[in-house]
């Protein structure tokens, strides 16, 4: 797709740099697949300078009952490992370092607690927002706050700590989770959990429970329509919409009259001085991919949002959040900024706000995408089955 046609009909000046694109690569990862890491650089074009090592006692083990295979294998030969499963490995994958966003969903018996979206390439990451899903994936909330990245108000677990929120969210608080005393095989924060045993620090709960700064609504609109591929939330006034695309990048492959059916795109609508209809500024667009780990390929015009940031500062300036709990040291750094201090940070955080949302709201729809095709396999093979039998 010309990425001239994402500013057509808007920008009054043609000078604009149009290289200036974020590439993520998603791909499904974790235990059961249900983590997601996001990486700038795709699996294909990455080294694997690394391999796992080998479980302890592995080697004495080999040594000690020597075969005819063993007897083949020099100490200079590496293991054979697939490139796909080491890359798999946090600890293996180069990227990890490097990697902008990872996505993490905690496992804790009898709760559903949200997703968190790090900004990093491990669940370990600073915490850039929390993912609420509702039934059938109709409805998520997203809560973002730099209370989120502060240690301990996310614990090891990947949970709100109950001591920063409240077991059921009351009055717009974050929802907290209690530490039980027993940790279940399967559940998140094994080192975690050891580490909290073997200290007795006690946390005071704070007499106000904090709040998220900003809550965005993603909402699957019209499920039994012909818009099926349509989500929409709302951010400082704004509206922003997840929609279905026709326009794909030209391909020979024999497949590519479908591929309409699996690129979505990001448009906000910028309200005109005359109030005629509103015009559509494309921010991104997701492809997805039939293969077994990745998920699928996201861009991100940051030219684009750039123009739409600069061009409505003012008005988003105006839905500008604060923080309602901070550290002593930086409320008194926060009396002390002047004016145009705030101004660049202002700006630089709306920049990064934005960023988050488009990644995060980005990463619901994917989720929910993906797991209605798997329920929609699940009953045809179900029914299939059923049929044959």
């Amino acid at each position: 797709m010309d990425q001239k046609q994402l500013l057509a009909g808007y920008l009054p000046s043609p000078e604009v740099d149009l290289t200036n694109t974020t590439l993520y690569h998603i791909y499904h990862t974790g235990p059961y697949k249900n983590y997601y890491s996001i990486h700038t650089e795709s699996d294909s074009k990455t080294p694997l300078n690394r391999f796992p090592e080998p479980l302890p006692g592995a080697e004495d083990q080999n040594k000690s009952t020597p075969s005819l295979f063993n007897c083949r294998r020099t100490e200079t030969t590496s293991p054979k490992v697939s490139k796909a499963k080491a890359l798999d490995n946090p600890r293996c994958d180069p990227r990890t370092e490097t990697a902008p966003y990872f996505l993490h969903l905690p496992t804790i018996y009898g709760k559903a607690p949200p997703y968190t979206l790090r900004h990093g390439g491990t669940k370990a990451a600073p915490t850039a927002c929390l993912l609420h899903c509702s039934a059938f994936w109709r409805t998520w909330k997203l809560e973002f706050g730099d209370l989120l990245a502060q240690p301990g108000v996310v614990d090891g677990r990947g949970v709100v700590n109950i001591n920063y929120g409240t077991k059921k969210g009351l009055d717009g608080t974050f929802q907290g989770y209690e530490v039980r005393p027993k940790r279940y095989v399967g559940e998140s924060g094994k080192a975690w959990h050891k580490l909290q045993a073997t200290q007795d620090e006690k946390v005071d709960n704070l007499a106000e429970k904090p709040k998220p700064e900003e809550v965005v609504c993603l909402k699957w609109t019209a499920p039994l329509s012909f818009h099926t591929r349509e989500y929409r939330f709302n951010w400082r006034n704004f509206e922003f919409v997840w929609k279905g695309t026709q326009t794909v990048q030209p391909s020979k492959k024999f497949f590519h009259p479908f591929l309409r059916y699996n690129n979505l795109k990001l448009v906000v609508f910028i309200p005109t001085r005359d109030g005629d209809q509103p015009k559509e500024l494309i921010l991104a667009r997701y492809t997805s991919v039939v293969a077994g780990r990745k998920s699928g390929r996201l861009e991100v015009y940051q030219h684009v949002i750039d123009y739409f940031l600069s061009e409505n500062a003012a008005a988003l300036q105006q839905y500008e959040p604060t923080a309602n709990v901070a550290s002593d040291g930086a409320l008194q750094q926060e009396k002390s900024l002047t004016v145009q201090d705030r101004e660049p940070e202002s700006r630089a955080k709306a920049a990064q706000r934005l960023a988050d949302i488009v990644v995060g709201t980005a990463m619901c729809m994917i989720i929910g995408e993906f797991t209605k095709r798997q329920v929609l396999i699940s009953v045809i093979l179900t029914l299939a089955g059923a049929y044959s039998g």
